[in-house]
C-alpha cells in the first residue's frame, strides 16, 4: 500500500521521487528536494496540533479597524497603544480599502470601526458617522514651484499643471470630484492616476507634477511644500460604525480616539 501511495505522488508531482531497480530503491535528486518540503509540511503540522492542545485561558478579543490610507496609522498607532492597556487580549486587524468596500464591510460587521471623508453618495445603511473634524483639501508641490510665492490656492492656478489624481476607485467621492474639477480639459497625458496618497507624494518628490490630498497626517519632507484650496469646501472627516450598545471595547476605543484627535488637533488646518 506504501508503494502505491508513492506511485499516487508521483504522478500528482509529475516527477520520479524514487529509482527503483530489481535489487534497489533509492531516492532521486527530485525525491531529495520533496522530502525537505515534506518535513516542513509534517513539522508545521505538529506545531499547529500543539499549539492548540495547550490550555490557553485567555480570550482572544478580535477587533477590526478600516482605513482608507495609510497616513491614518498616525492616529491608530496612539489610539492603539493605549487600548492594548485597557484589553492586553485584544487583537486587531487593520483593513486598508477603498471607502465603498470600507462602508460594505463596516455594514456587514466584519469591521468595528472606519475612518474616512463623509460622502454624500454613500449609502450608509445602518450605519452612524461622526465627524472627528474638518479638513482642507491641500495642493503638494516641490519646493521651489512657483505655487511657492502664493499664501493659498485656487482650482484655476492648476490650469498648465500636470497633476497626480488618487483613482475614483480609491478615493472618497468628494475628493474625486475635486480632482476632476480642477482637471477638466486637461491632456491625459499630463495625468497620473494612484491608489494611495503615498503614491501621489512620491510622484510629486519625483517631479511628475503637483497633488492635491485631504490635510489628515500628512508626512512632512523638506522638499515639498504644501499650500490650502481657498476655493475648496472643507472635508468632514471622521468614523463610521454600526452600533455601539453592548460594545464596551468599541466604546473605549471610540473614546480614545476622540481623545488622540484632541491631542493631534495642531496637525489638521482648521
Amino acid at each position: 500500500s506504501i508503494t502505491h501511495q508513492i506511485q499516487n505522488l508521483e504522478e500528482e508531482l509529475g516527477v520520479k521521487l524514487f529509482r527503483r531497480t530489481t535489487r534497489i530503491v533509492e531516492i532521486t535528486t527530485e525525491g531529495l528536494i520533496f522530502l525537505e518540503d515534506a518535513k516542513q509540511i509534517v513539522s508545521r503540522a505538529k506545531r499547529a496540533v500543539a499549539r492548540f492542545a495547550q490550555n490557553d485561558e485567555q480570550e482572544v478579543l478580535d477587533f477590526s479597524i478600516g482605513c482608507t490610507s495609510f497616513s491614518q496609522f498616525e492616529l491608530l498607532s496612539k489610539v492603539l497603544r493605549e487600548f492594548l492597556s485597557i484589553y492586553p487580549n485584544v487583537h486587531p486587524r487593520i483593513v486598508r480599502a477603498a471607502p465603498a468596500d470600507l462602508l460594505r464591510l463596516t455594514t456587514e460587521g466584519t469591521l468595528d470601526i472606519s475612518f474616512d471623508i463623509k460622502s454624500a453618495d454613500i449609502t450608509k445603511d445602518g450605519l452612524s458617522f461622526r465627524e472627528l473634524g474638518k479638513v482642507n483639501g491641500v495642493c503638494i508641490f516641490p519646493a521651489g514651484h512657483p505655487f511657492s510665492e502664493k499664501e493659498c490656492l485656487t482650482t484655476e492656478n492648476f490650469a498648465d499643471q500636470r497633476q497626480i489624481l488618487y483613482h475614483p476607485a480609491f478615493s472618497a467621492p468628494e475628493i474625486s470630484r475635486l480632482q476632476m474639477k480642477q482637471s477638466e480639459g486637461m491632456r491625459p497625458s499630463d495625468l497620473y492616476l494612484c491608489e494611495t496618497s503615498e503614491a501621489a507624494i512620491l510622484l510629486v518628490r519625483a517631479g511628475f507634477g503637483v497633488t492635491i490630498l485631504p490635510d489628515i497626517f500628512l508626512p512632512e519632507f523638506p522638499d515639498l511644500e504644501k499650500r490650502i484650496l481657498s476655493d475648496a469646501t472643507p472635508l468632514s472627516f471622521g468614523y463610521y460604525y454600526k452600533t455601539l450598545s453592548g460594545n464596551a471595547p468599541l466604546k473605549a476605543f471610540v473614546g480614545l480616539v476622540k481623545k488622540k484627535w484632541l491631542g493631534n488637533r495642531n496637525k489638521v488646518p482648521k
